[in-house]
């Protein structure tokens, strides 16, 4: 299984993470005698329970012939790889032979909604139900429900469920902008594709491999570098804060 790795690069800073550990000295054994009427003062604090989670999974099983319903005609891409295309369409590759289906994993990070869809073998595209999809037209707070997601696919064979693939995105609120292409930079060995989201002639965020996973022999990562501004409060991601990123993601090592 492997291993994910999400890195995200938000308010234009980057935060160094140091994970570290130290062995501290073991003081030894006091003893502490208490007298009989001295009175043992209750503690105050009080600690809340766990928390439990937000959402209940939404599992859709879908008809067999409706799958694709809405989904444009598309050629076999020449890497496959999980993508999502508009309206809001999940494709996949099928590599295997043995799949009794395919269940679709679709997370909406802000609110924790999830949905679930379980299609039959040898199907290759789903088309996600209108009223699943993100609210991008709505008002400012129902778009942020739902602007930033992940979609996973597991194939369902009959020993083992296997990971097909996941892709993650982050839709800015009140306008969507276009991605173009800023070129590529050394990521562990090999290019990285480099994708603006540009919006007014502005760089408002910045996605590596354009919003998809990036694997690196076991491990998988997710890489931007976006803005916690809105649009209209000068969302934008300057070319000395690009460059600096690119730096970064150039020097890194895995040990």
């Amino acid at each position: 299984m492997s291993t994910r790795v999400l890195a995200l690069l938000t308010s234009l800073a980057i935060v160094p993470l140091l994970l570290g550990c130290a062995t501290m000295p073991t003081a030894a054994p006091q003893s502490t005698t208490v007298a009989a009427s001295t009175t043992i003062p209750q503690p105050t604090r009080t600690f809340a329970p766990p928390p439990t989670p937000t959402a209940t999974p939404i599992v859709h099983v879908v008809t067999s012939g409706e799958e694709a319903a809405g989904c444009p005609a598309i050629e076999p891409a020449a890497e496959p790889t999980v993508d999502v295309l508009s309206p809001f369409c999940v494709v996949w590759p099928d590599e295997f032979d043995d799949e009794r289906g395919f269940r679709v994993h679709l997370d909406y990070t802000p609110s924790g909604e999830r949905f679930v869809y379980e299609v039959g073998p040898d199907v290759t595209r789903l088309a996600v139900p209108e009223e699943d999809m993100p609210r991008l037209t709505e008002s400012a707070e129902q778009c942020r429900r739902r602007n930033a997601y992940t979609v996973q696919v597991v194939a369902l064979r009959p020993d083992i469920e296997w990971r097909v693939g996941s892709i993650a995105a982050n839709i800015e609120c009140g306008a969507a902008g276009e991605f173009v292409e800023r070129g590529a930079i050394n990521f562990l060995g090999e290019p990285l594709t480099r994708w603006a989201l540009v919006h007014d002639g502005l760089d408002r965020a910045i996605h590596y491999n354009e919003a998809r996973e990036i694997v690196r022999g076991d491990l998988v990562f997710t890489i931007a570098l976006v803005s916690d501004r809105a649009y209209e409060r000068g969302a934008v991601v300057p070319e000395g804060v690009q460059a600096e990123a690119d730096r970064i993601l150039e020097t890194v090592e895995i040990y």
